[in-house]
């Protein structure tokens, strides 16, 4: 069983459902900006400097008003990919915390272990999500990504004030389970996985059962959710393992009530690249106006890098609303590419965290680390 990054190596079908006109694609290009470049426009920002991979960053903000911002971070010393052959999606992973009261204090907060994070073996724990429920406890889900495991299961960690960190905890019926997210709706967590061979499922927990789980797509993949207007958002990479098809494009799928899901349709695609990595943001751009979603994804452009790109809708059940695509990073220069990858927000959060093997200036790959642009 493969993790996503080497299916992206393999040849692809680079069919794009979405074509947007060349001069535009090159002016929008111009516009980005990679990490070490024009920190006076909001970021990008670098957060951890660790000589091993950090990867897959994701935050909340708790009822106190704090932010939690938690990350992988490989066991592997190696840390650059491709060094002695070190593949970053074949390491185990710990798992890192920081909380702090804004974004740009995350640069300097202490830096804590998830307690037991770093005794499990039988989990790569590549994959997280958080959330906070009602009862303002903290659920940290973990899972493999498909990375190689003794048990596929997700898990989970639990956090409260009178008990501290406890779990790993494995949910039940989640065997061979692939990349997460995790939404808190009232007094319920929905947590949304793939199943292999992927297919995307959603079950809840009210804190003590688990409900079936529902099937919402097959053939998709790194299903990442939002609630908003009383409605679930959905966005997906979708493939095809049979056809050899790789991450053609972002899709979109939405449900009233966590359990009747419908597809609303391909959303975004980057121009001759595979498409991975989507994440949505309650409200578009501020010159978009009120409303809406805003998809910020990692194409995979090949020998430009991985990059991270957006589009934006005011109303997202429209297909045909969604903005063309802008690239927001480079992720390379003359002589060598780089992966942008694994975007991911919170509401209430004025900050996108992702994930860069770029140096400090922009002009070289080292070893990931977690990265933020300022919203």
């Amino acid at each position: 069983m493969k993790g996503r990054r080497n299916e992206e190596e393999n040849p692809v079908n680079k069919t794009i459902l979405i074509i947007v006109v060349a001069l535009l694609v090159f002016s929008l290009a111009g516009m980005a900006f990679g990490p070490g470049k024009d920190r006076d426009r909001k970021g990008p920002i670098q957060i951890t400097t660790d000589a091993r991979y950090d990867r897959n960053p994701d935050a909340v903000r708790t009822h106190d008003g704090k932010i939690w911002l938690f990350y992988t971070r490989g066991r592997n010393p190696i840390g650059v990919r491709g060094v002695s052959g070190y593949d970053p999606d074949a390491d185990v992973y710990d798992i890192y915390f920081r909380t702090a009261r804004n974004p740009d204090e995350l640069v300097t907060a202490p830096e804590n272990l998830v307690p037991g994070s770093d005794l499990v073996t039988v989990n790569s724990q590549r994959d997280i999500a958080v959330v906070e429920a009602r009862d303002k406890s903290i659920w940290l889900f973990a899972s493999s990504g498909y990375a190689s495991s003794a048990d596929f299961s997700v898990f989970y960690y639990r956090y409260t004030r009178r008990d501290g960190w406890t779990g790993p905890t494995a949910v039940p019926d989640t065997a061979v389970a692939g990349h997460i997210d995790a939404v808190a709706v009232g007094d319920r967590i929905f947590l949304f996985y793939e199943n292999w061979p992927y297919i995307v499922k959603v079950m809840s927990t009210d804190g003590f059962s688990w409900t079936p789980a529902v099937t919402i797509r097959e053939k998709a993949t790194l299903p990442k959710a939002v609630f908003q207007h009383d409605r679930f958002f959905l966005a997906w990479s979708y493939l095809d393992m049979d056809a050899g098809v790789w991450g053609k494009y972002i899709g979109l799928s939405t449900s009233k009530d966590g359990v009747n899901w419908m597809t609303v349709g391909p959303i975004a695609a980057w121009p001759d690249a595979t498409n991975w990595d989507p994440v949505l943001i309650e409200g578009p751009r501020p010159e978009h106006g009120p409303g809406g979603l805003t998809l910020v994804w990692a194409p995979d452009t090949g020998s430009s890098g991985q990059i991270l790109a957006e589009t934006t809708a005011r109303n997202p059940m429209e297909v045909a609303s969604w903005s063309a695509p802008k690239a927001l990073t480079v992720a390379a220069t003359e002589t060598i590419s780089w992966w942008d990858f694994w975007p991911n927000a919170a509401d209430d959060v004025p900050a996108l965290f992702f994930t860069s093997e770029s140096d400090a200036a922009g002009a070289g790959m080292i070893d990931g680390n977690i990265w933020m642009f300022r919203r």
